[in-house]
């Protein structure tokens, strides 16, 4: 089968699971939660590669970010110590 640079073979949830690094047991439950993009075609689940590069980068969670939130929030409410220490 040759494919095209627009055509991207459907991952199996297999696949989708290497892809994922987690196990086929956790993408099947992603998938009856509806949690995880999928296809449906017939009685097979499917996923595109693309879309679950997508779903990875939507959980990303930087730390640095969170630091610098608690930072803005602490120099919203007018202090850098919190806790009961400070009152």
């Amino acid at each position: 089968m040759n494919q095209s640079s627009e055509y991207q073979a459907a991952l199996n949830v297999k696949q989708a699971a290497e892809c994922l690094g987690m196990s086929q047991a956790w993408v099947r439950k992603q998938v009856f939660r509806r949690a995880i993009p999928h296809l449906k075609i017939g009685r097979s689940v499917r996923f595109e590669r693309s879309a679950l590069d997508a779903f990875l980068t939507a959980r990303r969670i930087d730390a640095a970010a969170r630091v610098d939130s608690r930072a803005e929030r602490r120099a919203e409410q007018g202090g850098s110590a919190s806790g009961p220490e400070a009152r």
